[in-house]
């Protein structure tokens, strides 16, 4: 299964790429991570959220 890491900071990636890798091989899933850059994509998304769930959501929305 691929997945977007949706972030361009460097730590940010490795910790979501380290935890999804952990949990999916306890549930026997395999993920093939894609960073934005990989994909031409390297706008920086403003978070103007006032949560962590609304700036979640507005990074998913570009996202996708």
């Amino acid at each position: 299964m691929k997945l977007l890491v949706g972030t361009h900071n460097p730590a940010k990636q490795q910790d979501i790429i380290r935890s999804f890798s952990l949990e999916g091989s306890l549930q026997g899933i395999h993920f093939d991570f894609v960073l934005p850059h990989e994909l031409g994509i390297h706008t920086d998304i403003e978070e103007s959220g006032s949560t962590f769930e609304e700036n979640s959501r507005i990074k998913a929305e570009y996202f996708f």
